[in-house]
């Protein structure tokens, strides 16, 4: 299988995956609301007090969407990231590198375990949807022979209007490139 074919087929399943995630989240909610409706008409709320419950429980169909629909671009992201960094090349090795002190039990395990980029196909990406912490996950998967980190602190950043931006890795003496 071509590596073209590879990551289509990563990608098809991870969207697939995504869809029928949504789907099941969007059929709760639906699920959810006839409740809330047939509730308040029995106890008798206002209109305002149905709303209000209503739209809690679009807003959780919203929030697991985005965050959905996130674990599709990361997987992306980390796809074309090894794909720039192997020059295509599926026999090119890379390493699990967990960029957090505070990895799900998932990450821990994989850190420092290296594949080829073939083999990270297979197994799953950071961020794919192969790991506890799902989209979460802040791991990397660096070329073996690029200079690694070991584990650093990651601290949230302003947003352009003053709310929250992305994690960035905050370097310290104790997170230095690794010499190997």
């Amino acid at each position: 299988m071509t590596i073209d074919k590879r990551i289509d087929k990563r990608i098809r399943i991870r969207v697939a995956t995504t869809l029928d995630d949504i789907t099941a989240v969007a059929d709760q909610t639906a699920i959810e609301l006839d409740n809330l409706a047939a509730k308040a008409r029995r106890e008798g709320w206002t209109g305002a007090a149905l709303a209000t419950r209503q739209i809690a429980a679009l807003q959780r169909l919203k929030n697991e969407a985005v965050k959905a629909i996130g674990s599709v671009a990361q997987t992306g992201t980390v796809l074309g990231e090894m794909w720039q960094e192997s020059g295509g090349d599926l026999d090119v090795t890379f390493v699990w590198q967990a960029v957090s002190s505070n990895v799900c039990p998932t990450c821990e395990q994989r850190n420092g375990e290296e594949h080829t980029y073939a083999d990270w196909l297979l197994l799953g990406l950071p961020g794919s949807g192969a790991t506890l912490c799902g989209h979460n996950c802040h791991c990397r998967l660096v070329r073996v022979d690029a200079e690694r980190l070991r584990p650093v602190k990651l601290e949230r950043t302003k947003g352009p209007r003053g709310g929250k931006g992305p994690l960035v890795a905050v370097e310290t003496e104790d997170n230095k490139p690794v010499q190997d």
